[in-house]
């Protein structure tokens, strides 16, 4: 069974305190921020490191440990925070599980300015010693809050407009942000699963002007066309399916292009895509020319922001940290990755926001972004002067 919440039943008022507890206690994303805890990047051996520094028999340490880190606590800990009725109720709409005297967390909950997101947990902390948490036989993850996503928000150039289409909304970050300058949203993802979750997520931030649509990308959506099409897509190259949120096809670009595909039955005349994306390079093959071949003929104004490039070296190992538990492991992880890239002769991985428009006629071109520089930019503005010139 892929859904998970049960949506229908959950009491917003108690949800309400539930969310105000969190903000009491300090389970803010300051908190994280003073305690030196970026919640986007999750390597396995800081989260251990994390899990050191924390106290259980404080907080918002114990808060952190349980809704973060995954860790088991006592309930007679978690009584300090909240009432016996509010831990059945927790219980009942599947945020907590309990264990005779312990309780765990079941779903992770990060914090983001001034939202909270629940996902599912890829790492956890059981008794000091980290988990990786394989995939369920019957469903499909929902995927921790990242970087990528944050990257895409911060680069959106156009946040007051009236339609506004998210694709593959996953955990609903970004349609939950943007419903506060936005008249309609609707979000779209191929899981339930992340459904599930991002209409909770819209319960948990009081959002209300979200419109939620299991489907695959546009299939849900009618005639409806969209001042703002948005997206976070797998992008990774997948030689075999694994996750959802990450298979992008043998070349990384399946889903990219199609919703590149889609944009003139989809996307206002005046309107904007945005997209964070990985595109994986040969030698022969430049940016320009995928854009071509993803475009079909079809005429727009197109930017790329590069965040970052790697060789195929770079790359597999930094892609490859992530799994890392052991050395052996992490050496076959790398030569597995080197060993796949050489033979697809990908020689260059690019990452960073591709901004389309409807124009006249096709052009493409591309920025760096360098987020250390103290400049008076931001990726949004970067991307906002390029078609303010034109």
């Amino acid at each position: 069974m892929n859904s998970y919440f049960p949506i229908s039943r959950i009491n917003q008022g108690k949800l309400n305190i539930f969310v105000d507890k969190l903000r009491h206690y300090y389970y803010i994303n300051e908190t994280f921020k003073q305690l030196n805890i970026d919640v986007l990047r999750r390597f396995p051996a800081e989260l251990l490191s994390i899990n050191y520094r924390l106290k259980s028999e404080i907080f918002p340490d114990a808060l952190i440990k349980l809704f973060f880190l995954g860790e088991i606590l006592s309930i007679k800990i978690l009584k300090k925070i909240f009432s016996s009725q509010m831990i059945t109720w927790l219980i009942n709409i599947k945020l907590l599980k309990q264990y005779g005297q312990q309780i765990k967390a079941r779903v992770m909950i990060i914090p983001f300015e001034n939202y909270y997101f629940t996902s599912d947990f890829s790492l956890r902390i059981n008794n000091n010693h980290l988990v990786i948490l394989t995939k369920p036989r019957h469903t499909e993850p929902v995927y921790p809050l990242s970087k990528n996503s944050v990257d895409l928000w911060q680069s959106l150039i156009n946040k007051s407009v009236d339609t506004v289409l998210d694709l593959g909304t996953g955990c609903g970050f970004h349609a939950i942000l943007i419903s506060s300058t936005a008249k309609k949203v609707t979000a779209v993802d191929i899981n339930p699963r992340a459904i599930n979750f991002a209409s909770f997520n819209a319960l948990l931030n009081k959002v209300k002007n979200v419109t939620f649509f299991k489907g695959n990308l546009y299939k849900p959506i009618n005639r409806d066309k969209f001042d703002l099409i948005l997206a976070n897509p797998p992008y990774e190259i997948s030689l075999k399916k694994r996750y959802l949120y990450e298979d992008g096809g043998p070349l990384g670009d399946k889903i990219l292009k199609e919703i590149i595909e889609g944009l003139p039955n989809y996307l206002t005349d005046r309107g904007y895509c945005q997209i964070v994306t990985k595109i994986f390079l040969s030698r022969k093959v430049t940016k320009k020319q995928l854009s071509i071949n993803w475009l079909n003929q079809a005429k727009y104004k197109v930017v790329f922001l590069e965040f970052w490039n790697s060789d195929i070296y770079k790359y597999a190992a930094t892609s490859s940290f992530s799994f890392l538990t052991n050395i052996d492991e992490f050496e076959k992880k790398i030569n597995q990755t080197i060993s796949n890239l050489q033979k697809m002769r990908i020689n260059n991985i690019s990452y960073g926001i591709l901004t389309l428009k409807k124009s006249s006629y096709f052009s493409f071109h591309e920025k760096r972004f360098i987020g250390f520089l103290p400049i008076n930019s931001s990726p949004a503005k970067i991307i906002k002067s390029f078609y303010n010139n034109q």
